[in-house]
């Protein structure tokens, strides 16, 4: 087993989710193609040799939006998280200072 299918693979039975998984690709994707473009490195990228299998499977959901005040009671009820809430005047969103 190669080292990114090792890692993908390390990472799920931690219980990482498929997103982390697919975001800690393709950080390590671009660090690869960064290091062959701007370094002249001439290495192989091990994500590249990933069989469909490997690679992260991310459904294809619909993200759901805070509506309303349920930022604001998430974030209170989160523990040993500093912040302040403030719900922008003229339209939607929140400004959120730690």
């Amino acid at each position: 087993m190669d080292d990114a299918a090792r890692l993908l693979r390390e990472l799920r039975l931690d219980g990482k989710g498929e997103s982390t998984l697919q975001n800690v690709s393709k950080v390590a994707n671009r660090v690869f193609k960064f290091a062959k473009r701007r370094l002249q490195w001439h290495g192989e990228n091990p994500l590249e040799g990933l069989d469909s299998s490997e690679r992260p499977k991310v459904s294809v959901s619909k993200r759901r939006i805070f509506q309303g005040s349920e930022l604001a009671e998430t974030l209170a009820a989160a523990e040993d998280v500093p912040h302040v809430v403030e719900l922008r005047d003229g339209g939607p969103g929140v400004m959120v200072r730690r």
